[in-house]
């Protein structure tokens, strides 16, 4: 019987029943069998088993009650179109599982209530989930036959939201996001949006216009044919015939006449011209062996001794302690302020000397903190620059930068000051000198105006110059 269908006021479609007929299932049951698929206590093929049985169960729905109903397995095998010991096995799990039992003379759907948190949670998100959805007997038989999971969701799905019974008649039409279905059944949400496109071009799902607000608020809006016949998904059925047929077939096709009763003979089939059969390729030939070889180890033993045309290359810094290697000439050379080198900054006599010329030039004024700050500036320009370090203290001592001294390079500078100062003094430009072996080191000494006391001791006095108080320089 078809269904005589009429449009209400809010676009929906209202009919009697469905082409075809239906089956009145519990929201409930739907979820809490497709719970158990999710946690991996059935499987999918078992799901499907579960929803066929509904459909034998409708088969009998107008039989006399004076008679008793016998169910068999082999009913399944065209909704399924599967094997018999397989479908045996679903429903033994399907029984273990409690989501069916199955007798001789009778089928329950009673499943065992779940009372779970993973439950509850797939519950929330479906409203009236204790209602009865009336699910068209064509849709089951489809969904029987269907081995694809996002399809099945997506049937699902829309006849949660969109399918109804109300008033003794059902009603078709509403609203469903591809992002709740993949949320609630767990599954992606392209493949969703791809088997709805494929429902709406089968012609189950027509879509209703409606505003993008309510499309990202509710989603797409579409109406469920109740009459459609799913003839686009439908397949080819393969025969399910018996092993003593197939024998009797092979018989008729491969026995000759004038052959003796039980005797079967194959023709010779050649296979020069047939498509599927090719000859194996055979591999390349093996290409052709190299004759390069390595030299033998009696040769070229002797290897290259002693250092040629190695040239000494300028001064660089020689480890982690900062010494500097000085080329010979330096050494012999006169220190000037107009050419410093390497070998001035590292011997404290030399550095002295150039102190010494910049007091008689003027450029530096003689006094101990100025001398104190001609060192360290030697000690940092050592140990900082690795390129130039002649420029880098030419650099310090004329623009002043003595605030960039630290704490350390002073003390080093201290150190060297005092061992030069220890030594027999030699004559000085521009300060008291003495000759003959009775002169001694030169001891320095400030009074409370600033001024500078120069005296000469006695070769057997030995007086250091860490002594005589000097001015602090700003770290």
């Amino acid at each position: 019987m078809e269904a005589r269908a009429r449009i209400t006021r809010n676009w929906k479609i209202t009919a009697t029943k469905p082409a075809g007929g239906y089956v009145p299932i519990k929201a409930d049951h739907l979820l809490q069998a497709w719970l158990a698929y999710r946690e991996g206590t059935i499987r999918l093929f078992d799901w499907r088993v579960w929803l066929a049985c509904h459909e034998l169960v409708a088969r009998r729905c107008c039989m006399n009650r004076k008679l008793q109903a016998c169910y068999s397995v082999e009913e399944l095998c065209p909704l399924i179109g599967s094997t018999l010991p397989r479908l045996r096995a679903a429903i033994r799990t399907l029984e273990k599982a409690g989501l069916l039992s199955w007798e001789g003379d009778r089928i329950d759907f009673v499943p065992t209530t779940v009372e779970r948190k993973s439950a509850d949670a797939m519950r929330e998100t479906v409203q009236n989930w204790q209602r009865k959805v009336p699910v068209p007997r064509r849709v089951i038989r489809f969904l029987a036959g269907c081995g694809r999971k996002v399809m099945i969701a997506t049937v699902i799905g829309h006849l949660l939201r969109c399918v109804y019974w109300r008033d003794g008649v059902c009603i078709s039409g509403g609203r469903c996001k591809a992002s709740w279905i993949a949320e609630t059944f767990g599954v992606d949400l392209r493949n969703v949006k791809s088997a709805r496109q494929e429902l709406l071009a089968s012609g189950w799902l027509t879509p209703v216009s409606a505003s993008q607000t309510a499309l990202n608020r509710w989603g797409l809006a579409v109406v469920v044919n109740l009459e459609h016949t799913f003839e686009a998904f439908k397949k080819p059925q393969r025969s399910v015939t018996t092993r003593r047929d197939d024998m009797k077939k092979r018989k008729k096709i491969n026995t000759y006449p004038g052959q003796g009763r039980g005797y079967m003979d194959f023709p010779k089939v050649s296979f020069a011209n047939c498509r599927t059969h090719r000859v194996p390729p055979k591999s390349p030939p093996p290409g052709q062996l190299s004759t390069a070889k390595s030299p033998p180890p009696y040769k070229n033993k002797e290897l290259p001794s002693g250092s040629q045309n190695q040239k000494l290359g300028q001064s660089r810094i020689a480890g982690s302690c900062g010494e500097k290697r000085i080329a010979p000439k330096e050494r012999d050379r006169e220190p000037d302020l107009r050419n410093v080198t390497v070998a001035d900054l590292t011997d404290p006599r030399r550095l002295d000397r150039l102190f010494r010329q910049a007091v008689a030039t003027g450029a530096a004024t003689d006094s101990p903190s100025e001398r104190l700050r001609w060192f360290a500036a030697a000690e940092r320009a050592l140990n900082l620059s690795t390129q130039n370090p002649c420029g880098f203290f030419i650099r310090l001592f004329r623009q002043n930068l003595w605030h960039h001294i630290t704490n350390a390079q002073e003390d080093a500078a201290r150190v060297k000051l005092r061992q030069l100062d220890n030594e027999p003094a030699a004559p000085r430009t521009g300060a008291a000198s003495c000759t003959g072996t009775t002169c001694g080191p030169t001891r320095i000494s400030f009074d409370k105006s600033g001024r500078a006391t120069i005296q000469i001791e006695p070769k057997a006095s030995r007086t250091t110059i860490s002594d005589a108080p000097t001015k602090p320089i700003a770290a």
